[in-house]
């Protein structure tokens, strides 16, 4: 674990071996919540996207999730990295958020997708379980 303090925060950066189990959890459920929220009533594909279509900003929170992959990626490892919650990252300067990335790609050997999928974590397969889980849900 090292320190460092970015304009008047200060950070701690856990390696990949140092990352709390709590962490990745925190991840997970970041995730999962933000893809469930998009499915809530929907019992196949197409009706996940119609509940969808009638709440902007779930749509447009499900288009940042796929499109913008990496910078949902760079939030994640910022998250997993300095044992922070998405809403503390949220609430920092744009600046700081920046410098926290470049430091994360640091901690992370330049590769942020490679270093999450080492840890079991992929934006594209959590989009895809939830859809396969929730459209089994409804069958039975």
């Amino acid at each position: 674990m090292r320190t460092k303090k970015i304009g008047n925060y200060e950070f701690k950066f856990y390696s990949r071996d140092e990352i709390t189990y709590g962490a990745m959890q925190r991840v997970k459920r970041f995730l999962m919540t933000r893809v469930l929220a998009m499915m809530k009533g929907a019992g196949k594909e197409e009706e996940i996207f119609e509940r969808m279509f009638e709440n902007a900003d779930k749509l447009a929170e499900y288009i940042q999730l796929v499109q913008e992959e990496e910078e949902t990626n760079d939030i994640i490892a910022i998250m997993l990295v300095t044992n922070k919650d998405y809403d503390e990252i949220a609430d920092l300067p744009i600046s700081v958020i920046e410098a926290l990335k470049e430091e994360v790609k640091t901690e992370a050997g330049g590769d942020i997708a490679g270093f999450l999928n080492g840890l079991g974590i992929s934006i594209s397969s959590y989009l895809e379980t939830m859809f396969t889980e929730e459209k089994g849900k409804k069958k039975m």
